[in-house]
């Protein structure tokens, strides 16, 4: 486990509530929104350690938000190294986001992020990228079972049992999440680099001549090939932990053998 600090999250949010003259291919104008739509709750947990938090942001439509849980995840995020999430760029995030500034937050420290829709979708053609579906393929577990819209509809008037089972839900794709980020670590194309802070707790080993893996921050490293550019020639290594590609930062070429040679 790379001493890293990410933060694995979900959001869960209720729908517009909108006037319409039609069930199918309809465009909704901003005067046609009575209420627009807004977060429910909040589901995270720190990659690769136990534990997992939950707060609700807004319990019925007529509520305001909790400003104490909005601070919470909004501190949480400023505490992570990185943020893991599925589709979080495009609606977890700015969904929080938007909360946050209406409820006159100041906002956290900018994350780096971790979106694993777009590695799924860079690196891989499954059939359907949604979570449910990647998960069930990748053997790594299902979604909790839900009936649908009504659970949301349920949620905004308050439902205790609606909510239990929200709960439930929301946890629940968090776990898929990690799980699902453990599988594809070594594709992921963007990630905070773990090999500066070290592996399980424990500092980055004192031998700087010595290659630790930018993913998992594992020190165990085949030397497979060399990897060339134009201009240059570097040592390629692949992690023996998770599968990882790196290369060294600097040439192996001798200074005087890179001087002679010339960029096409």
């Amino acid at each position: 486990m790379s001493s890293l600090k990410l933060l694995v999250l979900d959001v869960e949010t209720a729908p517009h509530r909108v006037f319409s003259w039609g069930l199918w291919n309809q465009t909704i104008g901003p005067d046609q929104v009575e209420e627009p739509g807004y977060c429910l709750c909040v589901a995270a947990k720190w990659a690769g350690r136990p534990g997992l938090m939950y707060r609700v942001i807004r319990r019925r439509a007529q509520d305001k938000p909790d400003i104490r849980a909005l601070r919470w995840i909004r501190d949480l995020i400023t505490e992570a190294d990185g943020v893991i999430h599925y589709n979080g760029t495009k609606f977890d995030m700015p969904t929080l986001q938007r909360e946050m500034l209406e409820a006159g937050l100041k906002p956290p420290a900018p994350p780096q992020e971790v979106d694993l829709l777009t590695t799924v979708r860079k690196k891989f053609r499954f059939a359907s990228n949604s979570l449910a579906f990647v998960a069930k393929r990748l053997r790594l577990g299902k979604k909790h079972p839900h009936k649908g819209m009504s659970l949301w509809i349920r949620c905004m008037v308050g439902d205790p049992k609606a909510w239990k089972a929200m709960e439930r839900y929301n946890r629940q794709d968090v776990v898929l999440t990690e799980r699902l980020y453990d599988k594809v670590l070594p594709w992921i194309p963007k990630h905070p680099n773990a090999g500066l802070v070290g592996y399980g707790g424990r500092p980055k080993h004192d031998d700087p001549n010595r290659p630790t893996c930018p993913r998992c921050a594992g020190v165990t490293l085949n030397r497979i090939g060399k990897i060339r550019t134009k201009t240059a020639e570097y040592q390629r290594y692949q992690c023996y932990r998770c599968g990882f590609w790196s290369r060294d930062r600097k040439s192996c070429l001798a200074k005087d053998a890179a001087k002679r040679v010339l960029s096409s």
